[in-house]
């Protein structure tokens, strides 16, 4: 029998979140025998599993694989691939949701029209009830273009496609572009230009087809040196990528700039921490890493600083703690 979707799902710790986000993944507009739901457990110890389970006993279509050891996001989606039958392929995390909007119609409409990618919009609900629009994405459709017209253009920033949820997949695309980045947060951004850049016919349509709940848990809204590490490391991933693109190379160098730039915005929190976690920092990459990082446009004095800091932020960062005691202190008292 035809499996038209493959809707991939990691799942680490969600045990809040996943019953919500299964419901809204079976309440979609197709039978369940044209698609499948595979929810990859990557060692989780609540009590995930077992919810999963529950509803396996209800839906036929639902998989549940397991990891031996933790391998991120980008290892759970990568085993979800291995497994997928479908056609075409949708990521979901399992702390979000997917809206009721015409799935079916949308498959129907990427075969009439040979797409290997079909991007949509997204909303952000915050946790105050809030609800925006993620990113800047156009409020009209694009025309069908080649993966480096999305660059050229600047479709990719346009639309703030750079998180695996704001599109659909042909699946031959996806086994084409290749694994994502494994043990490691911040994975899917390199990915998904990549996968971009290699479609033959890709569209964006204005039509929110992702629900974004904004989880103050989630590992890439924690704050530390160790997040910071990883976004350059992604920025790092996707100039290394970009080097060994042949069409239009000098326009998609110039749009993984504007991506890298604004990507290691980032390093202007470093001056947060002690000086042990930026050497730390420092020691995370070679010179030559470094002096990639150095050539993108932005106030990169940052980085430099982090190795010989100026006097005033050394007895900044010694008065802090003082200061931090004396207002705990006060609390107390």
């Amino acid at each position: 029998m035809r499996t038209r979707l493959s809707i991939i799902i990691p799942v680490f710790g969600v045990e809040q979140y996943i019953a919500r986000c299964l419901d809204s993944v079976f309440a979609i507009n197709m039978p369940e025998d044209d698609y499948e739901v595979i929810c990859v457990d990557d060692c989780s110890l609540d009590n995930s599993v077992r919810i999963i389970e529950e509803y396996q006993r209800t839906h036929s279509n639902l998989v549940l694989a397991h990891h031996d050891e933790n391998k991120r996001q980008g290892g759970a989606r990568n085993t979800g691939i291995g497994l997928a039958k479908g056609e075409c392929v949708l990521f979901v995390d399992a702390d979000d949701e997917l809206p009721k909007y015409d799935l079916s119609g949308w498959l129907d409409y990427m075969d009439e029209q040979h797409l290997d990618l079909l991007l949509g919009a997204a909303e952000c609900h915050k946790q105050n009830g809030e609800v925006i629009r993620w990113g800047k994405s156009p409020t009209t459709e694009s025309p069908i273009m080649s993966g480096p017209e999305l660059f050229t253009d600047e479709y990719i920033h346009k639309v703030a496609f750079g998180v695996v949820w704001m599109g659909i997949y042909k699946t031959a695309l996806v086994k084409r572009v290749g694994a994502f980045v494994e043990k490691m947060p911040y994975e899917d951004s390199d990915w998904t230009l990549r996968c971009a850049y290699n479609a033959e016919r890709a569209q964006f349509k204005p039509v929110v087809i992702y629900h974004y709940m904004e989880n103050p848990m989630s590992t890439t809204r924690k704050p530390s040196v160790d997040t910071i590490i990883f976004r350059a490391r992604q920025s790092l991933r996707v100039w290394s990528w970009a080097q060994t693109t042949v069409e239009n190379h000098d326009e998609v160098m110039i749009s993984v700039e504007d991506f890298c730039t604004w990507n290691m915005s980032a390093l202007r929190s470093l001056w947060k921490y002690g000086f042990s976690e930026r050497r730390r920092f420092y020691r995370a990459f070679s010179k030559e890493e470094f002096s990639i990082m150095k050539n993108w446009s932005g106030d990169y004095d940052y980085l430099r600083l982090v190795r010989r800091p100026m006097l005033s932020q050394i007895t900044l960062s010694m008065v802090s703690p003082v200061l931090r005691a004396g207002k705990w202190l006060k609390s107390k008292i």
